[in-house]
């Protein structure tokens, strides 16, 4: 079953509606409070808007050295170094660039819905509509947004990835390659953008070698996957390289970069201690959840 992607969703007057509606919602709800922010830039800030800023002619490093060497990932400077070419008055350009964030986290909005109808089969376009406002815009996961940082990344890039990984499986020959590399980049993206975005590169190899072996489901044309996915690794490694050696001159990157983490430490999790606060951690998202949308995730 193949068909015309976001078309077959938007042949009805309704869906267009409510596709419009769920982008807008999203985007609404981070871009208005944006215009109003003129906070200073948090450590976590300065490493990530150091390499635009780098791009456009500002040489952050001694800033950047001042603040601790806090390495952050470069994947943002696709979206924020055009807004530093252009805009000279820092206090518009860190609002341009939060409304970018939410203009970007919109497309999360649409992902979800057409998950909804193309995928799960909802009849109702306003119940599809409903599930993708509660699934999307949880307080705590639009809060992530609020900040010129890598996290939100790590939020619309999971939606989308699932949207290709499907739109694969249900595609053949040229449609099959192409979302395929789709699902490919936008996960190597999020790795771009954030060094927890490895964990989604991982599930979702894990998931398309999975599906293969244990099911025998052929979700995604594993040449064109497993091409995209090395390039893209690849490319990711020269990128690093490139900012490091540019900007992280004067000190260590090992803050708040693969090279911090203690994988020794980490088996600590899987001891009486570290699974009580996997618990406590998977009870507290369960709880924010819930309250978020006022229990109607449950459904």
């Amino acid at each position: 079953m193949s068909g015309r992607w976001i078309t077959n969703c938007m042949k009805s007057r309704v869906d267009k509606r409510n596709l419009l509606l769920a982008f807008a919602a999203i985007a609404a709800a981070m871009a208005i409070p944006a215009l109003f922010i003129s906070n200073p830039y948090t450590v976590d800030e300065f490493g990530t808007l150091a390499q635009p800023a780098y791009l456009a002619g500002c040489d952050w490093t001694y800033a950047v050295h001042q603040v601790g060497d806090y390495y952050y990932k470069y994947g943002l400077t696709l979206l924020y170094f055009l807004p530093y070419l252009l805009i000279k008055d820092s206090v518009i350009l860190y609002r341009v660039m939060l409304t970018v964030n939410a203009l970007v986290l919109g497309t999360s909005g649409i992902a979800c819905y057409l998950i909804c109808r193309r995928h799960l089969k909802t009849d109702s376009a306003n119940t599809a509509l409903l599930m993708t406002l509660i699934s999307t815009m949880i307080p705590s996961v639009l809060f992530q947004s609020s900040y010129c940082r890598g996290d939100f990344v790590l939020v619309f890039t999971p939606w989308l990835v699932l949207l290709f990984l499907l739109e694969a499986y249900r595609s053949e020959g040229g449609r099959r390659i192409l979302f395929s590399v789709l699902c490919a980049v936008v996960a190597v993206y999020a790795f771009m953008a954030h060094t927890r975005g490895i964990v989604l590169v991982i599930a979702l190899f894990m998931t398309v070698v999975g599906a293969r072996v244990l099911f025998r489901i052929r979700t995604v044309h594993m040449p064109a996957y497993l091409c995209a996915t090395a390039a893209g690794l690849a490319a990711d490694r020269f990128l690093t390289a490139f900012f490091r050696s540019a900007i992280w001159k004067y000190g260590s990157t090992q803050h708040a970069s693969m090279e911090s983490v203690r994988f020794r430490d980490m088996l600590t999790m899987f001891s009486p201690d570290g699974l009580k606060v996997l618990i406590k951690t998977a009870f507290g998202w369960l709880y924010v959840a819930f309250s978020s949308s006022m229990g109607m995730v449950c459904a």
